[in-house]
C-alpha cells in the first residue's frame, strides 16, 4: 500500500480521492452519497467502512450511522437504548466476551445482525459464520457500525474506506489519526474532508517517520 511507504497517490490516481467539503451537513451528505454508490454497485457493507474521529456531533459516528442505516437498511427493528437494530445491520461488539462463540468475541469485532427476538431481549449476530447471541445487559455492548471511530478501526482493514474529517472533530485532528484512518484502506480511499480539518491534522504532531511524505503531499494540496 503506497501510504504505508509514506507516499500518497496523485489526486486522479486509482484508489484515492479527496472531496473537499465545508459544512458538517455537506460532509454527511457526501459520505451518504458514496455509500449509496457502493450499495448500487452491489458491495456489501462488510466490504467497506466509513470512519470518523468522534462519536458525537453533526458529522460524528452516531449521526453517520443513523443516516447510513436509513439508506441501506430501512424498516423497523428492535430498540436497545439509543440504538435500533434491524435484521442485516452491520454492528460492532464493544467489549471482550471471552466465552462467546467458537473462540470469543472481542472489542472491535464486526458482524451482521442475523436474528432479533424482542420478547427475549436478544440479538443474534453473525461474526463471519459464528452465530453469537447477546441478551439482557450484553446488548449494551453492540453498536451500529456502518461508521466507526478511527480508534476502533485500529487493527482492521477494508477494501474501501470513506474517511470523514471536519472542523467539528477538532480535538482529535492529528497526524497519527489521519495516518491510521488512511491506512485502513486496502484498495480505495475516499477522503471527505474540509481543507481546514486536513490542515490541522497534517500540522499537528503525532505520527511516525513513514508519515512524512504523506503530510507533505497533503499540505501541498491545501489552499
Amino acid at each position: 500500500h503506497a501510504v504505508r511507504r509514506g507516499a500518497v497517490p496523485p489526486a486522479d490516481a486509482d484508489g484515492f480521492r479527496w472531496e473537499p467539503c465545508r459544512s458538517a451537513e455537506e460532509a454527511v451528505e457526501r459520505v451518504v452519497a458514496h455509500a449509496a454508490a457502493l450499495a448500487s454497485a452491489g458491495l456489501s457493507p462488510v466490504q467497506w467502512q466509513v470512519l470518523a474521529p468522534v462519536g458525537r456531533g453533526p458529522a460524528g459516528v452516531d449521526t453517520l450511522n443513523r443516516r447510513l442505516q436509513a439508506l441501506l437498511n430501512p424498516g423497523r427493528g428492535m430498540r436497545v437504548g439509543d440504538e435500533e437494530f434491524r435484521l442485516g445491520d452491520k454492528v460492532m461488539c464493544t467489549r471482550n466476551h471471552y466465552g462467546k462463540g467458537r473462540s470469543g468475541v472481542f472489542n472491535g469485532h464486526l458482524g451482521i445482525v442475523a436474528r432479533l427476538a424482542p420478547d427475549e431481549r436478544l440479538v443474534e449476530v453473525d461474526f463471519d459464520g459464528d452465530l453469537v447471541a447477546f441478551s439482557g445487559d450484553e446488548l449494551a455492548d453492540l453498536r451500529l457500525a456502518y461508521c466507526a471511530t478511527v480508534h476502533k478501526s485500529q487493527g482492521s482493514e477494508f477494501d474501501t474506506v470513506i474517511l470523514c474529517l471536519h472542523d467539528s472533530h477538532r480535538p482529535l485532528l492529528r497526524r497519527n489519526l489521519l495516518y491510521t484512518g488512511i491506512t485502513r484502506a486496502r484498495r480505495r480511499l475516499v477522503l471527505v474532508a474540509s481543507p481546514s480539518a486536513v490542515r490541522r491534522a497534517v500540522m499537528t504532531a503525532g505520527g511516525d517517520g513513514r508519515f512524512t511524505a504523506l503530510v507533505d503531499r497533503l499540505r501541498g494540496r491545501l489552499p
